[in-house]
């Protein structure tokens, strides 16, 4: 908590131009560091299987490193990386979050107005789609 506080406030003075010799890198380091412990606290420390936190970091990161490449300028190509590119990862783990909430909430919908009767089609198709789903949930989470 204390690395992500003080990561902010000093990308509030970066942003300012109060700190002009602060280089991107090096916020960037104190937001790595705030992100390592809400890591182990995320895989509650003692969870080493679970692979879900840190296939999801793995975009986080990547659209970090992408960002600061471009605001720092180097390598010099960095500056012409698209925003869409930057971002893509990010918003690409939204979509399959929302993907998946919103197929949770269909499924329970329909178990709910059938009163528990269950036609096999459904329990086919619904089995298949929840695999795909569950497999999402468990790289994304």
């Amino acid at each position: 908590m204390v690395f992500l506080l003080a990561a902010t406030s000093l990308m509030l003075l970066k942003l300012c131009g109060d700190a002009v010799t602060l280089g991107w890198w090096d916020l960037f380091i104190n937001f790595g560091i705030s992100q390592c412990f809400a890591f182990l606290v995320c895989i509650r420390w003692s969870n080493p299987m679970d692979i879900g936190g840190p296939v999801l970091i793995i975009p986080i990161v990547i659209s970090q490193v992408l960002l600061c490449m471009r605001l720092e300028g180097t390598p010099s190509y960095a500056r012409f990386i698209p925003v869409r590119a930057i971002f893509s990862p990010i918003l690409l783990l939204q979509v399959v979050a929302v993907l998946f909430a919103i197929w949770r909430f269909f499924e329970r919908l329909v178990i709910k107005l059938q009163d528990g009767i269950v036609s096999e089609g459904y329990i086919s198709v619904s089995s298949k789609i929840n695999e795909l789903f569950m497999m999402a949930y468990y790289v994304v989470y």
